[in-house]
């Protein structure tokens, strides 16, 4: 049997297993096989038997994975990513499902569209210190990532950059965070977020949907912003205290959260409509001032 057969037998086996099939097979293939490459730098591969995985190394100075270079290699193992890398290209690595890395490298600073969506094995730590640009959709369904904190270069997540990522722990934010994109954290299982940073402007719909351990008890007075459904299904919420009007607030902000019993804002009733917001079992207290938890 051929390597491309071995290969093309195994990627039929997992895609079958995530039930992914698609027309894009034989270029994987081709991809794991040849690697990218424009003479330099490029990449090398060795056959890991034993595991079944094409395990690569990277030759050269690279500062760039280019937008689909190992789009659904399924069998792509690699251990590190190239210490000169800047930036990772949309889908670069999508659907990598052997993808393990545990850290990227410090000079990376922008992660673009899909670049590891569904990486289920992407196992990170942490993120580089000075990455700016996190796209959208950038880490959704990679469940075995468990970062504990952001840095605070990031000032924006986009539309589901971290959905359905179940390992992350995270308790607070990057401090200079502004803006939460459509579903950024959505069906995250493990969130503890407790706070919110100061300064976040927008936090979009259902951006926190479904996150049951996120403790949150203040709504900071930067907020102009809350979409439709940004914590439904957040049961551990139990009270909230908005520092602020916020004029623009959803009727479905805090839809299905039934321990959500008490809700203080700063403005007198009528002035924001739709309340309470979706809460079914909240007491408003309007035209709330102390600034100290009851």
């Amino acid at each position: 049997m051929t390597i491309k057969t071995k290969l093309e037998t195994l990627l039929q086996k997992a895609n079958a297993k995530t039930k992914k099939n698609d027309s894009t097979l034989s270029a994987a293939i081709q991809n794991l096989i040849y690697g990218y490459s424009d003479n330099s730098p490029s990449i090398s591969y060795e056959w890991d038997e034993t595991a079944e995985v094409l395990r690569g190394t990277f030759n050269g100075e690279w500062t760039e994975i280019p937008n689909d270079c190992f789009y659904k290699n399924a069998l792509l193992s690699l251990t590190e990513l190239p210490s000169s890398l800047i930036t990772i290209g949309d889908y670069a690595f999508y659907s990598c499902y052997s993808l393990a890395l545990t850290e990227l490298p410090s000079s990376l600073i922008s992660i673009g569209n899909g670049a590891f969506y569904d990486c289920s094995k992407l196992a990170l730590t942490k993120m580089p210190d000075h990455i700016t640009d996190i796209g959208d959709r950038a880490f959704r369904s990679c469940s075995k990532m468990i970062l504990t904190e952001l840095p605070d270069s990031i000032i924006s997540i986009g539309y589901e950059t971290f959905r359905y990522c179940t390992g992350l722990t995270l308790t607070e934010l990057s401090t200079n965070l502004k803006v939460l994109g459509t579903f950024a954290f959505g069906n995250c299982d493990n969130l503890m977020l407790s706070k919110l940073p100061n300064g976040v402007v927008d936090i979009g719909n259902k951006a926190f949907c479904f996150c049951p351990k996120i403790t949150l008890n203040r709504i900071p007075s930067s907020v102009q912003r809350i979409g439709d459904e940004a914590f439904a299904g957040c049961s551990g919420l139990t009270n909230i205290t908005f520092e602020a009007i916020v004029k623009n607030m959803y009727l479905t902000v805090f839809s299905n959260c039934p321990n959500l019993t008490i809700i203080r804002v700063p403005w007198p009733e009528g002035a924001v409509s739709g309340a309470p917001w979706g809460a079914a079992n909240a007491t408003i207290i309007y035209d709330y001032t102390n600034k100290e938890e009851n």
